[in-house]
């Protein structure tokens, strides 16, 4: 893995981030494989990641939405809409945009509590936006 060893070795303001989005797309890739050891591994790192960051102050939407995304791809609807909720209040049209596409969301999309307390909000945003 060319990139996750180049981003662990630059000095970059983003590089923590960078990683945990790294982790959670290759957790997302084994998981689709049926891997679910090397998914779960990838999705350890970027959680852990995760945690030091918050734990050092730093807390963002952008990587509030790629730990929802693990969460989503466990099935866990609650702890996937506690991550969401920062990126839907910064983003709330972007993040409701990726969300009707991105795979990584497939297994909570359609939960009743899960369009309860996102989707029915995010579908409004879009269409009050004229997007939908």
């Amino acid at each position: 893995f060319k990139e996750r060893d180049f981003l662990a070795a630059t000095d970059h303001g983003l590089r923590e981030r960078a990683l945990i989005e790294l982790h959670q797309k290759l957790s997302a890739v084994y998981d689709a494989q049926g891997q679910a050891q090397e998914a779960e591994h990838y999705a350890a790192l970027a959680t852990t990641a995760f945690d030091a960051r918050l734990a050092a102050g730093a807390d963002d939407p952008a990587t509030r939405y790629y730990v929802a995304a693990i969460h989503a791809r466990r099935g866990d609807v609650a702890r996937t809409v506690e991550h969401l909720q920062p990126a839907l209040a910064r983003y709330p049209l972007f993040t409701a945009w990726r969300l009707e596409r991105d795979p990584d969301f497939a297994r909570v999309r359609t939960d009743p509590a899960f369009i309860e307390r996102v989707g029915a909000s995010a579908s409004h945003d879009l269409r009050r936006s004229g997007v939908l």
